[in-house]
């Protein structure tokens, strides 16, 4: 048996007088009370927060917010394994820059149509598009080095996992802002 919606709603807001309102409005504050308050609540905003994909509501900010991340990390994870050999500086940039946008834009596209499976998956399903975009833009273009493969891997995995540690505590610092406004 199929339930179909109203149209209209029960009760229009004109039709209500002014005591009225404002138990509706006392109703609705002690609602959103006692909903912050559910620990189930709590947990799904704290995942949301974890698998969220951005760092802040304005793009612009968020942009460049990944670049500085990405740059940061990648170099200070290069510098202390010492693992890979940056052959030229301005390249190394270069693949870093366009290793961001792509990875951007990629994610987008992958979340519009397929968020559920990236849920589903806790964000594992976004390395296999990272892998690839990784080892073009930073080895290929960027010209960055490694001796051995695995420490290709080592730096590749570092990388992801730091990143990924730093990006969810910005997005709860910016997330905690913006809710306290």
């Amino acid at each position: 048996m199929k339930t179909e919606k109203p149209d209209k709603k029960i009760i229009e807001e004109d039709q209500l007088t002014e005591e009225e309102k404002k138990a509706v409005e006392e109703l609705e504050a002690q609602l959103r009370k006692m909903i912050e308050k559910d620990e189930i609540y709590q947990r799904q905003k704290r995942i949301g927060l974890l698998f969220s994909p951005g760092l802040h509501h304005n793009f612009f900010i968020h942009n460049i917010l990944i670049i500085l991340i990405n740059t940061i990390v990648l170099s200070s994870v290069i510098g202390l394994t010492t693992f890979g050999n940056v052959n030229h500086l301005v390249m190394y940039f270069l693949g870093v820059l366009l290793f961001t946008f792509f990875e951007l834009y990629i994610k987008l596209i992958v979340f519009k149509f397929l968020s559920g499976l990236i849920n589903k998956s806790l964000g594992l399903l976004s390395l296999v598009y990272v892998t690839p975009l990784f080892y073009l833009s930073i080895v290929y273009i960027g010209q960055v080095t490694f001796d051995k493969i695995y420490q290709g891997v080592v730096v590749f995995i570092l990388f992801v996992l730091i990143r990924f540690i730093l990006s969810y505590y910005i997005r709860t610092f910016f997330y905690s802002r913006r809710n306290k406004q």
